[in-house]
């Protein structure tokens, strides 16, 4: 079963709201809530692969990010107008960041988009300017004593469960009323992350009729199980432990390979979930992990480019 929580952002979220972080925050809200060692057993389960539950990336609501899929192929035979139309194609789908939820459910259909005249999410962006303070003095420095940060994202964003538990339902319920209460990111002390839940209700995936892969929906760390055929990127994650764990000691985690949402593989075993939990990534706290799960959707793969002109 699939979840769908609907959100609405009243202050800026500083950063993106990737699977794991949220995870993390989840993991943060569990101690808060239920104590030390319920977060345990939850971590045990992780490493047993049994995970309760796994969940995607932060998406404008009624999108999703564009898979990454094969481009369409261009037939030496056709003519040369039908060629240009697929060079146009492949561009338009390139430049794309996002597509809809219609178009999401064909693409995963193994059917071809041929229309890109859709208007893109709403987005916001700016600039917060503050000071740098001299810890001799407690006042501003005179030179250089100022910093901004910049910020961007989506007022209303949407978050997909998926339930490997259905008996966590109401847990994960809870854990996001929490943060929804306490805010969710970075500067979250000065306001920022602060969000509403509009609604939560099941979300249905187009039936696949001959599924030969998935398209992740997570920013994941793959394990040994997962297939390693298929459209990827991968970004290096910099992360840093949170609350109470950042001002004791060195707050940094060691830097991270994730694959970002979006991703195809291959594969003709149906799959609920990939990815695993990551350990060791924090040597001055050894009990620190990453959550590094992805939630997958089933979906039909070119085995090679697509032509559109037959």
């Amino acid at each position: 079963m699939i979840i769908e929580y609907r959100l609405h952002f009243n202050s800026p979220l500083l950063g993106q709201l990737d699977s794991d972080t949220l995870m993390g925050a989840m993991a943060w809200a569990m101690v808060r809530t239920e104590g030390v060692p319920a977060l345990q057993e939850w971590i045990q389960r992780c490493l047993d692969d049994d995970p309760p539950f796994v969940v995607s990336n932060g998406f404008p609501t009624g999108y999703f990010p564009k898979p990454m899929l094969l481009p369409l192929k261009r037939t030496e035979s056709a003519d040369k107008s039908s060629q240009l139309q697929v060079a146009r194609e492949n561009k338009r789908f390139k430049n794309r960041r996002w597509v809809t939820n219609d178009e999401f459910h064909q693409l995963l259909q193994g059917q071809p988009l041929t229309n890109h005249s859709v208007v893109e999410p709403s987005s916001y962006s700016g600039t917060h300017v503050h000071a740098v303070i001299d810890r001799t003095t407690g006042k501003s420095l005179s030179e250089h004593g100022l910093y901004e940060i910049h910020f961007s994202g989506y007022l209303a964003v949407s978050l997909y469960f998926r339930l490997l538990d259905l008996n966590w339902a109401q847990k994960v319920d809870n854990l996001l009323r929490f943060l929804e209460m306490e805010g969710i990111g970075a500067r979250k002390s000065t306001g920022h992350g602060q969000f509403k839940i509009l609604s939560h209700q099941e979300y249905v995936l187009p039936e696949i009729q001959e599924s030969n892969g998935y398209v992740v929906l997570s920013t994941f760390v793959p394990s040994i199980r997962d297939s390693q055929v298929g459209r990827y990127r991968v970004k290096t994650k910099y992360g840093k432990v949170a609350e109470e764990y950042s001002q004791q000691g060195v707050p940094f985690k060691k830097p991270l390979l994730m694959i970002e949402s979006g991703a195809s593989f291959h594969d003709s075993t149906p799959r609920t979930y990939c990815g695993r939990i990551v350990t060791g990534i924090t040597p001055q706290r050894p009990e620190v992990v990453q959550f590094g799960y992805g939630l997958t959707v089933p979906a039909q793969l070119a085995l090679v480019e697509r032509d559109l002109t037959k």
